[in-house]
């Protein structure tokens, strides 16, 4: 059974440290004592924390949430991704089918599940403060990792904190664990021995977890509840409507990309043809970033792309070009598609602007615009979680290769941040090149330095 991008990320929370300080006084200078709570056996942990972590699960995958106030779960957003519900079930039982998911944050991989009005669920967990904790600290993941049944029941498991991460582009930190992170264990828990919550689980490489450390994410779902724009990207509800057969588009350039939903079923097949002038290509994307099917194999006419759906789900056509000019393009379908507009295409930058933008699907590619002068130097950084950034800078006209580009020389989480240092050579408006290299989708920040 494949699963969607629910299987890959994290997040952690934290709230009032669990430690008692007490102070004695003496005749000699006053000391100050300090009682951590005593550790729990394993046993301990998992039965004072399991009972507040859910089952979510999407019509594309599943994950795990945590819930952290009487009527609130927190899970990351690629596990409800692109959906505006989810099931969740607890490990009582209870089980609510279509929980609406009301706040996003795609820079941080945080959503919120509104349980409000739902009856006789559990305490919320306690959080525990991972400022400090020292390398080697005992820790326990617990989530829904590789699950299949319907009820299904939490899972622990036991490693130490191996080091701390901390992302300052995206102001974000994060604990690494050596207890592995498997698919579903996203939105999941990160549990200290005394049963305290100090992260919440979601993504993992090689070998090793890692939770957005719990002051970061306590401190944006505060905000969320509170109406705040944490991540200054406005949440992107897919289109449901309207959906046609018979599209008329201009690519105005080679990085230019237009896109459509397309809703199948299993065993659905659907044909799709574009006929231009130019060149152009079909590419469509399931929504766990595989490409299932491209098509381009004429420089002029028209390109036919034919699909069988081996799984039900949102599908994501691109519509590309490799002519340097603008060209127009007829598409047609025999299935309804949607057309999925991207604010990010064709907005103007500057330097010295910080922004945020968001691969709203696996392989998006993001054109912005900026006015450079001939002399002017600027260093883009592209930093992200949950996708895989790389930069390209151009002229709309140019058919040769990019001026310049980077995929992973601005570090980040897992080295694969993107940064580049650019000169203009002649005075023109430039196209700002963001590429999601299928690992997405996901929020990105991008800093413009002069």
């Amino acid at each position: 059974m494949r699963t969607a991008l629910a299987t890959v990320a994290l997040v952690v929370m934290l709230a009032a440290c669990g430690k008692a300080d007490t102070t004695t006084t003496s005749g000699a200078p006053e000391t100050t004592t300090t009682t951590a709570p005593a550790a729990l056996t394993s046993q301990e942990v998992f039965s004072t924390v399991s009972p507040a972590l859910a089952f979510v699960e999407t019509d594309l995958g599943s994950g795990s949430g945590v819930l952290f106030d009487e009527s609130h779960l927190v899970t990351s957003a690629h596990v409800v991704w692109p959906y505006d519900e989810a099931r969740v079930v607890f490990p009582d039982g209870t089980e609510i089918l279509a929980a609406p998911v009301t706040h996003f944050d795609e820079i941080a991989d945080l959503a919120i599940i509104d349980l409000s009005g739902v009856a006789g669920l559990p305490a919320p967990v306690v959080f525990g403060d991972p400022g400090g904790m020292p390398v080697g600290t005992e820790l326990f993941l617990i989530g829904y990792p590789g699950e299949v049944e319907k009820f299904p029941q939490p899972t622990l498991t036991r490693g130490i904190l191996s080091r701390v991460r901390t992302i300052e582009a995206l102001g974000l930190e994060f604990l690494q664990t050596d207890a592995v992170i498997a698919g579903g264990q996203s939105g999941g828990s990160l549990v200290t021995n005394n049963g305290e919550v100090v992260g919440i689980s979601g993504l993992g490489s090689e070998g090793f977890g890692l939770a957005t450390s719990a002051d970061d994410v306590l401190k944006r779902l505060g905000d969320m509840l509170m109406g705040v724009d944490v991540d200054d990207i406005p949440h992107r509800t897919y289109p449901a409507e309207p959906a046609d057969l018979t599209f008329n588009e201009t690519v105005e350039h080679f990085w230019d990309e237009k896109t459509w939903i397309v809703d199948l079923e299993e065993g659905d097949e659907i044909v799709i043809e574009a006929t231009s002038d130019g060149d152009v290509a079909l590419t469509l994307i399931a929504s766990d970033g595989i490409v299932e099917a491209e098509v381009d194999d004429g420089e002029t006419g028209s390109e036919t792309l034919t699909f069988v759906a081996p799984f039900d789900g949102p599908y994501f056509l691109a519509l590309g070009s490799f002519d340097v000019g603008p060209i127009d393009v007829v598409l047609e379908s025999n299935y309804p598609m949607r057309r999925l507009v991207d604010p990010d295409d064709g907005a103007a930058v500057a330097a010295g602007d910080t922004i945020s933008g968001y691969a709203d699907y696996p392989g998006d590619i993001d054109s912005y615009l900026i006015d450079l002068a001939a002399g002017d130097t600027i260093t883009v950084l592209a930093s992200a979680v949950l996708m895989d950034p790389e930069i390209l800078i151009d002229l709309p006209d140019n058919a040769l290769d990019s001026l310049a580009n980077d995929a992973s020389s601005g570090g980040g989480l897992f080295g694969t941040d993107a940064e580049l240092t650019f000169t203009a050579e002649t005075d023109a408006t430039y196209l700002l090149v963001i590429i999601d290299e299928l690992y997405g989708p996901g929020g990105y920040v991008l800093k413009i330095n002069a």
